[in-house]
């Protein structure tokens, strides 16, 4: 049986069933809640291997806990992937005790999830349940021989984009940036659209790696784990100049520059384009300047051609005029 209550901002939910420990979770409205319940009663009634016992050992929600606590502050994107395991928290596949999970109960959370939000979040919050799994098989002596969430069809994330700033949208970009309030927004677009940076690049920059003089910034610690040297054009040294004399270039929050070029975009009226577009933006260019594959790959860091490939976005335009300047061959 299900009961219900407020408990400030968010509604608790606790289900109880005799010769069962109480399950309970934490939902913003009460519709979620009651979603939630509905699905735990529904599995029970059915009588799924799903439900948790006293002696059936930890739920996936309490390896999730574990992980949280011992693997996420490990990851470079530790709050995001917090936040995501909040989110897998609050679906039923959390009740489940672990050495019951299977692949049903994984596709089951996949196909709801499709529902609500994009197959790549889908893919990665399940990456975080195989991962968990995979973690408490080897290291916290979960008694399984096969990892559930390895077995299912993970959904086909076809995100690629191919957005390209025109002419006209990069006036209008400039103007809304000179106008912005945000002294900061200039330079890091300005900065993004040089050099292909990304937004978390950009912020980490301090003083001490960036060698004005040899056109190098130095980047201690990327994406994919390894350092970086990223050559910089003079629009991008003469951009960084000015804040040279602080420790940190950029001493600002990811929240107020995404916040910041929400307000940007929408006084440039810029439709669908994102800031991490500059980064396509930037690495297009390079090609269309005549750089190689090595070197734009140098600049951006891409490990594999295909991961490059898909931030390029090459102008039909520009590749026509290079055509024609060629002398064709007799």
């Amino acid at each position: 049986m299900a009961t219900y209550r407020l408990r400030g901002d968010s509604w608790q939910v606790q289900i109880r069933r005799s010769g069962h420990t109480p399950i309970s979770r934490s939902f913003a409205t009460r519709n979620d809640a009651e979603e939630w319940a509905r699905r735990i009663e529904s599995e029970n009634t059915q009588d799924r291997p799903n439900s948790q016992d006293v002696n059936d050992g930890p739920t996936i929600g309490q390896l999730l806990d574990r992980y949280e606590r011992d693997i996420t502050p490990t990851k470079r994107s530790c709050d995001r992937e917090r936040d995501k395991i909040r989110v897998i928290k609050r679906h039923a596949v959390s009740t489940i005790s672990a050495v019951k999970l299977n692949s049903e109960a994984v596709a089951r959370y996949r196909d709801e999830r499709l529902q609500k939000v994009k197959p790549a979040t889908v893919k990665r919050e399940l990456a975080i349940i195989r991962h968990c799994i995979e973690i408490a098989m080897r290291e916290w002596s979960l008694s399984i021989t096969i990892n559930p969430a390895i077995r299912i069809r993970l959904p086909r994330a076809d995100n690629a984009r191919d957005r390209r700033l025109t002419e006209a949208e990069y006036r209008r970009l400039m103007v809304a940036l000179d106008n912005s309030k945000r002294w900061y927004m200039k330079p890091i677009v300005i900065v993004a659209l040089e050099t292909g940076m990304r937004r978390g690049e950009i912020l980490s920059l301090e003083a001490k790696n960036v060698n004005l003089l040899d056109g190098i910034a130095h980047l201690p610690l990327t994406k994919n784990g390894k350092p970086r040297r990223v050559p910089l054009t003079q629009l991008a040294i003469d951009t960084l100049r000015p804040l040279i004399s602080r420790p940190k270039l950029f001493p600002v929050s990811a929240p107020s520059v995404r916040q910041g070029w929400l307000n940007i975009a929408n006084e440039a009226d810029l439709v669908d384009f994102r800031l991490h577009d500059c980064r396509h933006e930037a690495i297009s260019r390079f090609f269309e300047m005549g750089l190689s594959i090595p070197e734009v790959a140098l600049i951006s860091g891409h490990q594999s051609l295909a991961m490059l490939h898909r931030y390029t976005h090459l102008r039909p335009e520009k590749v026509g005029l290079k055509l024609r300047s060629l002398t064709s061959i007799q």
